[in-house]
């Protein structure tokens, strides 16, 4: 088969009944399909972005939380410590610091019974009495 080059146009005719078939019609939201799956993608992208934001944010608020409650302890433990001393002062000191941990937010229900018996036990070994401040309850002499 040889080719030949054409140097004069050709015509090119449509023959049409005045309505398009059907795939025409299919065809013609080809754009708008693509522009919807791009806006749905859109979306779930930015949900996702969304509710990792809020993953990681109350992240870090259980972080800061378990933080401070590590903090709480370890001046639980010194207050304690210092309750048990036979230096006046230091006992006297512990005790106060005791009663402020207690009344602490980060002090559950288990933690403030714990620092109240250690309190009342420390108290009615020793003979102790911590001196009252005014306008101020001490929770081991309150009854709670």
């Amino acid at each position: 088969m040889i080719l030949q080059e054409v140097t004069e146009p050709v015509d090119v005719v449509i023959v049409s009944n005045g309505h398009p078939q059907w795939w025409e019609i299919v065809a013609s939201f080809g754009p708008m399909a693509v522009l919807l799956a791009a806006g749905i993608t859109a979306w779930i992208g930015w949900k996702s972005l969304d509710q990792k934001a809020e993953a990681d944010r109350a992240a870090l608020e259980q972080k800061a939380e378990a933080d401070e409650r590590s903090q709480w302890w370890e001046r639980a433990q010194w207050a304690l410590d210092a309750s048990l001393s036979d230096d006046p002062f230091r006992k006297e000191t512990g005790l106060g610091v005791l009663d402020l941990l207690a009344r602490s937010k980060l002090a559950g229900e288990e933690e403030a019974a714990l620092i109240k018996l250690a309190a009342v036990d420390n108290v009615a070994k020793n003979d102790f009495r911590a001196p009252e401040l005014p306008q101020r309850k001490r929770w081991w002499r309150s009854g709670r």
